[in-house]
């Protein structure tokens, strides 16, 4: 017989085994009958307070503690069951991933706007588990000492892994200086968890406003919603001309450039780029069905080319 502490995850009302080394740190303190056990964990320090059998964490939130003896199991058999559970959990989330990559293809390919349907939301208790279940494990393994000596892990970075789904995640800037690396990939996993959960209705109502560049057109829902949940608004990046390629440097445009900073400050660059985005701008106008006037209103446009002779196509694109 042995005795086994664990706790409920209040997100799934799943049973979360405590490890070894947390277990006996519990039952010792359990036996000399303290009331409370301090855990260090790689998400923070808990209190767990051994009258309610509730584990605190440091901001107050809580969740259930179970002590249970239970018969030792067969070793093997145990760790074959375990491993069993776990590949056919991965199976089912990595086939809910296809499942939804293949919708925003469809969604995304389409011959008209109305074809740009968003895909499903998140359905059913039992797969919103999987995901939790996939997602937490991450976090955990994030967790691990070998990524906090690579990235640069801070003290402060762990209290992010104790963020809740759908939860505000932090602000942040992926490139830009600032804060550690660890801190931004764990931002950056938080932002794609809350995604799971909210990115269905945040395209739906970006959709809904033919995708407008304007956040007036959004009062509290779209980009403030992706801002909310993920930490940063939409950044979508398309690059058309990168100047440290040794081939633009070296006379694609009919010239040779004596430098990256050279090559991004000419005239020729400058209108291969307005054209390039002409081309982009108008395709998007045609499938969404924009006129000039509706376009301008979304900040879907172009200002004119200088010095283009060429004014007409320099107008409102």
């Amino acid at each position: 017989m042995s005795v086994e502490w664990s706790s409920i995850d209040p997100r799934t009302s799943h049973k979360v085994v405590y490890g070894p080394n947390e277990a006996g740190i519990l039952e010792a303190a359990f036996s000399r009958g303290e009331p409370t056990c301090n855990l260090v964990l790689p998400f923070g320090t808990f209190r767990v307070d051994f009258a309610s059998m509730i584990q605190y964490n440091a901001v107050g939130g809580g969740r259930r503690v179970h002590r249970e003896v239970v018969a030792v199991a067969a070793p093997v058999a145990a760790v074959r069951e375990d491993m069993g559970s776990i590949a056919e959990r991965c199976r089912i989330v990595i086939a809910i991933c296809e499942d939804w990559d293949t919708r925003m293809r469809a969604a995304e390919g389409g011959a008209g706007a109305g074809a740009m349907a968003a895909p499903a939301a998140l359905g059913g208790a039992e797969t919103r588990a999987l995901v939790d279940y996939a997602t937490e494990a991450i976090l955990r393994g994030f967790a691990h000492a070998r990524f906090q000596r690579r990235y640069g892990c801070s003290p402060s970075d762990l209290q992010l892994l104790s963020l809740l789904p759908d939860a505000q995640v932090p602000a942040y800037f992926a490139n830009v200086q600032g804060g550690t690396i660890y801190q931004r990939k764990v931002l950056s996993m938080l932002g794609l968890r809350n995604l799971l959960l909210r990115g269905p209705e945040i395209y739906a109502e970006m959709r809904g406003a033919l995708f407008s560049g304007f956040m007036g057109d959004y009062r509290g829902t779209g980009p403030h919603k992706m801002k909310h949940y993920t930490g940063s608004v939409v950044d979508l990046d398309t690059v058309l001309v990168r100047c440290t390629d040794r081939s633009l440097l070296n006379g694609a445009f009919g010239k040779k450039f004596r430098s990256q900073s050279e090559l991004s400050g000419s005239p020729e660059v400058e209108e291969y780029v307005w054209r390039e985005a002409r081309e982009r701008i108008d395709a998007f106008r045609k499938l969404f069905g924009l006129d000039d006037h509706s376009a301008r209103a979304r900040r879907i446009y172009l200002p004119p080319l200088p010095p283009d002779a060429d004014a007409a196509d320099g107008e409102a694109a």
